[in-house]
């Protein structure tokens, strides 16, 4: 399991910028890139409240 999904109840951004010195810019093109490798992380939300989580388990638990 990553770093950025280690399963707290948080997983917003602005900790992944804590932890990883990175700028929101950054960090929207990192986390893009990780969930095109490992699909069970999703965003959940919208703009500054959103967040990451990740969800093992497959496509039935994301509504998909």
């Amino acid at each position: 399991m990553c770093w950025f999904a280690s399963g707290s109840s948080r997983g917003g951004a602005a900790e992944i910028r804590q932890i990883a010195h990175l700028d929101r810019h950054q960090v929207v093109r990192v986390m893009k890139e990780v969930q095109h490798e490992e699909p069970a992380i999703v965003r959940e939300g919208v703009g500054k409240g959103s967040r990451y989580r990740y969800l093992p388990g497959g496509s039935e638990r994301r509504g998909l």
